[in-house]
């Protein structure tokens, strides 16, 4: 029932304008602070610990409260599914910020998409091109269709509800983690090593999608050569793909204030403008199709036997 449960979420996350699932979030954040800030005391165990109460726990929780809904009605435990899986979900939250990014770049309001950034992604924005911020954007596109939509249904096809809560919650507190706690490495090692581990197979079957739904000989290449510059491995590997497959530039150095953060350039093409800020939405939604539609022939394939 994977498929006929993606589609409702899809659907209800897409039609229904609801303000529920951006304050739950925001509760989350707010817990995964707390937990940051009471648990960390400069040793790895404890890092691993708060990823427990914060990720693993309630993931758990949520599994039993499937199973058991599984065993009294099946009906209830599809619903109960479907409305964890919406609220796991998020990509149309960053369309959101993204559609008023481009809106602010065709109409030349530079400093309107520069706080759209910064609302979006956080950081250092002043000293931003409109080169810059087309990078950016894009970038944080491929990243939230990962994070948000793409490796949340991965592991929901995998694991149910408790695989994409675990999925989403692991990648929130290691979000978190890494803005607001300082002096963070010792606590943040064991965050890191798990995110790594729950990224590496959805990552790469996203990559190989985006090579299908894209330019094929683009995204392997960038891929294969081009992944392993980037700080984090599993990020270079979708943020390449993507780039490649969509025929446009991304990375690079960026311009701080009173600095300059070197990064590795990834893709291939043209500059990033709002015309292919437009095609990474368009990509991410191809690939969902995309895997919709392995889903839907799987399943008339269990039907047929």
């Amino acid at each position: 029932m994977s498929f006929l449960i993606l589609i409702a979420a899809l659907a209800v996350e897409e039609y229904w304008a609801s303000s529920w699932p951006n304050r739950l979030l925001r509760q989350i954040e707010r817990h995964a602070e707390w937990l940051g800030h009471h648990f960390n005391g400069g040793q790895p165990y404890q890092g691993l610990l708060a990823w427990v109460t914060g990720a693993l726990l309630p993931a758990i929780a949520v599994g039993i409260v499937g199973g058991l809904l599984w065993w009294a009605a099946g009906f209830l435990a599809w619903v109960w599914s479907a409305v964890v899986l919406y609220f796991c979900l998020g990509f149309k939250s960053a369309r959101g910020h993204l559609n008023k990014i481009v809106l602010a770049l065709r109409t030349g309001e530079i400093e309107v998409a520069r706080e759209e950034l910064k609302r979006w992604r956080g950081g250092s924005v002043e000293a931003l091109s409109e080169a810059d911020i087309a990078r950016l954007a894009l970038e944080e596109t491929l990243r939230a269709g990962f994070a948000r939509l793409l490796g949340v249904a991965f592991w929901f096809v995998l694991f149910g509800p408790f695989g994409a809560v675990l999925f989403r919650l692991t990648h929130v507190l290691h979000d978190d983690w890494h803005a607001r706690i300082p002096e963070r490495d010792e606590f943040v090692g064991y965050v890191d090593r798990l995110k790594f581990l729950l990224d590496w197979l959805p990552v790469r079957a996203i990559a190989f999608s985006f090579a299908i739904a894209g330019n094929f000989q683009g995204a392997m290449e960038c891929w294969r050569g081009q992944a392993w510059q980037w700080r984090e491995r599993n990020e270079g590997v979708l943020l390449a793909s993507g780039a490649g497959a969509l025929g446009v530039k991304i990375g690079g150095p960026l311009p701080l204030t009173g600095a300059r953060l070197e990064r590795a350039e990834l893709g291939t093409g043209h500059e990033a403008d709002p015309e292919y800020l437009d095609g990474a939405t368009a990509l991410v939604g191809r690939v969902t199709l995309f895997w919709l539609a392995i889903l839907f022939l799987l399943k008339l394939g269990e039907l047929a036997a």
